[in-house]
């Protein structure tokens, strides 16, 4: 089980297991969940929940079984991705017990994104946290703090799996933190999790103390945004055109996103998927990664050529949806211009909150404004659309002052100043739906907070550029009838 495999087995079996197994649980999965949501009788939603986590637990033996195999045939890390710290955290908890998941907690300075080795985090945590499950442990809780300064471009997160209860065995001890598991150990789960350990060069520590376990995880990762407990805009209903040849997976597709509130648009080949987006408006592109004429990363290298060269305005969110787990797919997709990678099956959850986290990177109005917001706030005037009007109004003619003086803090060195001048003005402008801006001054205020002014000066050229962006934004709200349209 410890031995290294040839590079070429290793990947021909991923990909079988790809074909195989996660194509027909993608449908299989997506259509119990869908199943679930229907009226049905007790006994009925019993079975759906026990098809489902039998389904789920094939899953991700599957999983196990590719990444061990990627792992063992190369031990390199793999390619950096952005990590949703929160969402990560949610997902290995209810993946190690779906019926009680473990409490999970992150402190406010941890970033609401890190960039770094996803699948390797997520395989490590997992098994730390399957640990304490297989156990039996009590109060199992999940925590993710940060232990370097805003100043450190490379952030050190510390990950605990605290429980009570029975602690691990020696041989399980030493399978966990030895350089290579010995010879004779069988458990698939504790040789993978020692791996992706060693593929992040993470730091295991291992503390008992009156049937108290802890098993601590350091590793350094990079910012990729914000403090985790910072809101994010939320779009409305988004515009959806897939690119999907396979019957069952469009069917299942079309439901999903439709039970999720979204509109959509079906094609079966790369070319078609082209005109369509020439000839309409699409807040976001799902491709396949095999179609019957261009694949999907030649969709996505014409899609980002087409918008260079000006014959398709804007940029188009593109994300690969594709049971292939073959090494080196993702960072292809990625290379040609994808913004996002999401392997069979979905779920609801995962699918909703990878179409909003898209659509909110820079590049996309949705990350910069938030039209909802007028609507919000002309509820709280009870409609009065001069109001709010003159709440807009009077936001613009104080803007940019607000912004000379919170800049001017900064370089006085005063932290208590900065943070009250970037929490109003993060108010103010949460409250007039400028996403960007509000997102900046949260930076700014948590860096004086820490004591680091200059990790808060780094972020004025950012804050400066999104003030401008709010502005004109909330200039052409002045100038439609209805605002945002209510």
């Amino acid at each position: 089980m410890t031995g290294q495999i040839e590079p070429a087995v290793g990947n021909l079996l991923a990909t079988a297991i790809g074909q195989a197994v996660r194509t027909p649980l993608h449908s299989l999965l997506g259509f119990l969940e869908l199943l679930g949501t229907t009226e049905l009788t007790d006994e009925g939603r019993s079975l759906v929940r026990e098809a489902r986590a039998g389904g789920e637990a094939l899953l991700l033996a599957g999983d196990r079984v590719t990444a061990l195999v990627q792992v063992l045939a190369d031990p390199r890390p793999g390619p950096a991705e952005r990590i949703p710290v929160k969402q990560l955290l949610a997902e290995v908890a209810a993946t190690a017990d779906p019926l009680t998941p473990p409490r999970t907690e992150v402190n406010p300075y941890v970033p609401a994104t890190v960039d770094g080795d996803g699948e390797a985090l997520r395989h490590a945590l997992l098994g730390l946290v399957e640990c304490a499950v297989r156990h039996d442990g009590r109060d199992i809780r999940l925590s993710v703090e940060r232990t370097s300064t805003f100043a450190d471009q490379t952030v050190r997160i510390r990950a605990c799996v605290r429980w009570d209860g029975a602690g691990l065995t020696a041989a399980e001890l030493t399978a966990l933190t030895v350089d290579t598991p010995p010879a004779g150990t069988e458990d698939p789960m504790l040789v993978l999790t020692n791996r992706m350990i060693r593929r992040l060069s993470a730091q295991l520590t291992v503390a008992e103390s009156h049937r108290v376990t802890t098993l601590v995880l350091d590793v350094d990762l990079r910012a990729a945004g914000v403090a985790a407990d910072q809101p994010a805009g939320r779009p409305a209903a988004l515009r959806v055109l897939l690119i999907e040849d396979n019957p069952v997976n469009r069917l299942l597709a079309e439901r999903q996103l439709r039970r999720l509130g979204h509109e959509l648009d079906v094609v079966e080949e790369g070319l078609a998927g082209l005109k369509a987006l020439r000839a309409g408006e699409y807040d976001v592109l799902l491709v396949d990664r095999h179609l019957p004429d261009i694949d999907g990363v030649e969709v996505a290298r014409r899609v980002r050529a087409a918008e260079r060269d000006g014959h398709l305005t804007g940029r188009t969110p593109i994300v690969a949806v594709t049971a292939d787990a073959s090494v080196g797919h993702r960072e292809r997709c990625l290379a040609a211009g994808m913004d996002a990678f999401l392997t069979k099956p979905l779920d609801l959850t995962r699918l909703q909150e990878t179409l909003l986290e898209v659509v909110s990177r820079p590049g996309h109005t949705a990350a910069d404004t938030d039209p909802t917001a007028i609507t919000r706030l002309r509820r709280r005037c009870d409609g009065d659309e001069e109001q709010v009007r003159r709440m807009i109004r009077t936001y613009l003619d104080d803007l940019d002052a607000r912004v000379d003086t919170l800049a001017a803090t900064v370089a006085e060195g005063s932290p208590t100043r900065v943070q009250a001048a970037a929490e109003t003005l993060r108010e103010e402008s949460e409250l007039l739906g400028g996403v960007r801006l509000a997102r900046a001054c949260a930076f700014v205020g948590l860096a004086a907070a820490d004591g680091n002014l200059a990790g808060g000066a780094a972020v004025l050229p950012d804050l400066r550029a999104a003030q401008g962006e709010v502005r004109a934004w909330l200039e052409r709200m002045l100038g439609e009838p209805a605002l945002a349209g209510g």
